[in-house]
């Protein structure tokens, strides 16, 4: 037998992290642009990206890993057979819906100045970036 293809419970898995993976990446690219869109024309802009920047790492280490990790721990539990896109739970899809409408909601709304909205997009894509990343590993290591 060769040891180098893979079965398909370990191709799903893969699948279903790469998924992940992408979601989140996508998700932060498009809010980051936004963001940054935002903050390149404020006063302080640069100070203000930073201050992100930061923010989105704290709460990457503090929240979005930990997320990330229950995600990829959930995937490895599932029935292999489990459709791919049941990648995420009930609970998740919902708090993505949530954090998506409020976001929409306050880009839409006009009650915060587009300075600390970019400077809320930015530090949201940052953690969503940097979180990604454990997902990506899990679809690498999935063979």
């Amino acid at each position: 037998m060769d040891d180098t293809k893979t079965t398909g419970v370990e191709a799903n898995l893969r699948v279903q992290f790469a998924l992940a993976a992408f979601m989140w990446t996508a998700a932060s690219v498009m809010l980051g642009v936004r963001g940054a869109g935002w903050l390149a024309h404020a006063h302080f802009g640069l100070a203000l990206a930073a201050l992100a920047l930061t923010l989105g790492w704290l709460k990457q280490r503090f929240i979005m890993s930990g997320v990330a990790r229950g995600a990829v721990e959930r995937i490895r539990a599932r029935d292999p057979r489990a459709s791919a896109l049941g990648f995420f739970s009930v609970k998740t899809w919902l708090t993505i819906a949530v954090m998506m409408g409020a976001g929409i909601a306050l880009r839409v709304s006009g009650v915060l100045p587009p300075t600390l909205l970019g400077t809320l997009y930015t530090t949201v894509a940052t953690g969503l970036l940097l979180g990604s990343r454990t997902f990506w590993i899990a679809a690498v290591h999935a063979a």
